[in-house]
């Protein structure tokens, strides 16, 4: 496990001058601040797919249908029927990545889901805050199989 440094404490980070990034095309004044505001926002627009979706019988309807189409349409020899499921509001991010592509196509279908319509940058937020809940579910399944913590494994997570 890779060591701790101040680029993991956000208000280091802020102080921290930018980053010349140039190279790569993007805007040198990109902050922490401005990061999580993009996250919460592509979280947030996710929920309220969801929450849509999930909110009337016509929407969840229409939702079964579109990855009943899309599991049909893949074809990989499995019953599509069994393998239908709805989303989750509380852990949207858990099952939205692999829906990816059904949750694009339908929210385009919809208009009054337009106004959430994601971004690419939007399923990249989405998949790094994923990548953030799995390393916590990891340290705490980590930190929950032991009787006695060890002090290696303490302090790599903290």
């Amino acid at each position: 496990m890779a060591p701790i440094d101040r680029s993991n404490n956000a208000e280091a980070a802020l102080q921290d001058e930018p980053d010349d990034d140039s190279d790569k095309g993007g805007s040198s004044d990109y902050s922490v601040g401005d990061l999580s505001d993009d996250v919460f926002y592509s979280v947030d627009k996710l929920r309220k797919i969801v929450r849509a979706i999930r909110s009337s019988p016509q929407h969840k309807q229409a939702w079964l249908r579109e990855v009943r189409m899309a599991l049909e349409s893949r074809n990989d020899g499995v019953d599509a029927v069994e393998q239908v499921l709805m989303l989750i509001l509380d852990v949207a991010t858990r099952c939205a990545l692999d829906f990816q592509d059904i949750i694009d196509s339908y929210v385009s279908r919809i208009h009054e889901l337009w106004d959430f319509e994601l971004s690419d940058a939007d399923w990249q937020a989405i998949e790094l805050v994923t990548g953030w809940l799995k390393m916590f579910h990891s340290a705490t399944t980590q930190m929950s199989t032991t009787k006695i913590s060890m002090l290696s494994t303490t302090h790599a997570i903290f």
